[in-house]
């Protein structure tokens, strides 16, 4: 998730297929990421509205909260040489996932910044990719900058005026969205990470993955835009255990399960080191292939950064528990003399012990 640009409200605002039904609804609309969205539902339509009582609702036992994310943008990369290039632009290990598997990853600048995070799943005869929709504009127009130079078999299809994109999370929410699924289909051996093709509703061409940015157990839903996701929606909100809920929920949902807010967290200038974000890079730690082979837009500038060995003073102690936040600065006395510090996660450097090889 993105935070909103502070022009937003400057620009004719884009509306998803749902704008008309959030205003139904009782949708507080606002300006974010270019688009009028809303920000929270009040009035007679809704079971629980208002940011708080939203959040909440999700946060139920057998409940499950649904958001409109269709301004996300979804891509899909097409060709043979489609892994190749995305791990051109990505830091994740594309290549490892199986068909159906996903991971969350980073889109690195030419510098080694923090472009955006991204969602990539391997859907088998494509790659399904969700962006960020403050940054998808500027996302594609730097996948093109090196599609223009690259010689392989490859093209981007960006699905703006084709799917609109859900999110149903909560621990209600297996239960709520089987009851849409053909019959037979188990979401028992769907895992967190994993999508698929299918059909919702009667409505063909969706896909469901099974991830989300609240801490809940959740699917983000591609449907075909237009009266299938308006159909979708209401079908899902006809159940007792579901509640439309607005972006200020996602925002405190999302703060609260500790996830980064790009724009806020995360920008240009913070390399996926600085921003203790080394895992998206794979298994295996300093060794994983990402790493070692650094072909990856701006690896080699932060790659470097990546020594076994912090170069820094450090310490341990015990503080009290007001002051155990990350980054809380703090005063450590040596020798009777006070230093400056700040309070940061342990261990400093990541563990580099022996593994059995799986």
């Amino acid at each position: 998730m993105a935070a909103a640009s502070t022009d937003a409200a400057a620009e004719p605002l884009m509306k998803t297929s749902l704008n008309e039904w959030h205003k139904e609804l009782g949708g507080e609309m606002v300006p974010f990421a270019g688009y009028e969205l809303p920000v929270l539902y009040k009035g007679d339509n809704v079971k629980n509205g208002g940011v708080m009582k939203e959040h909440l609702w999700c946060r139920s036992e057998g409940k499950a909260s649904l958001f409109d994310v269709s301004h996300m943008g979804q891509i899909r990369w097409h060709g043979k040489d489609r892994v190749k290039f995305v791990e051109k632009m990505v830091v994740g290990d594309i290549q490892g996932l199986d068909t159906n598997h996903g991971c969350l990853s980073l889109i690195t600048n030419d510098q080694g910044g923090i472009k955006d995070d991204t969602v990539i799943v391997n859907a088998g005869d494509y790659i399904h990719m969700v962006v960020n929709g403050s940054m998808k504009f500027s996302d594609m127009a730097h996948f093109q900058k090196h599609l223009d130079d690259y010689e392989g078999d490859v093209t981007m299809e960006y699905l703006e005026d084709d799917m609109q994109l859900l999110a149903l999370q909560g621990s209600g929410a297996a239960d709520v969205i089987s009851k849409l699924l053909p019959e037979g289909f188990n979401l028992q051996t769907m895992a967190f990470m994993t999508g698929v093709d299918t059909t919702i509703d009667g409505i063909e061409n969706c896909r469901i993955t099974r991830c989300g940015y609240t801490g809940e157990d959740g699917f983000e839903i591609s449907i075909p835009a237009g009266i299938s996701t308006i159909q979708i929606a209401s079908k899902l909100c006809s159940d007792p255990n579901v509640n439309p809920t607005g972006l200020g929920a996602r925002d405190s949902l999302r703060l609260e399960a500790g996830l980064c807010l790009y724009g806020n967290d995360l920008n240009e200038t913070i390399n996926p080191i600085m921003g203790t974000l080394a895992w998206t890079l794979g298994k295996g730690g300093p060794k994983a292939r990402r790493r070692q082979e650094q072909d990856f837009t701006g690896a080699s500038t932060f790659l470097k950064e990546d020594v076994h060995c912090l170069k820094k003073p450090i310490a341990m102690g015990y503080i009290d528990t007001i002051m155990s936040k990350n980054d809380t600065p703090i005063k450590l006395k040596i020798r009777n003399k006070m230093i400056d510090a700040h309070v940061t996660k342990m261990p400093f450097v990541e563990s580099n012990y022996y593994r059995v090889p799986e």
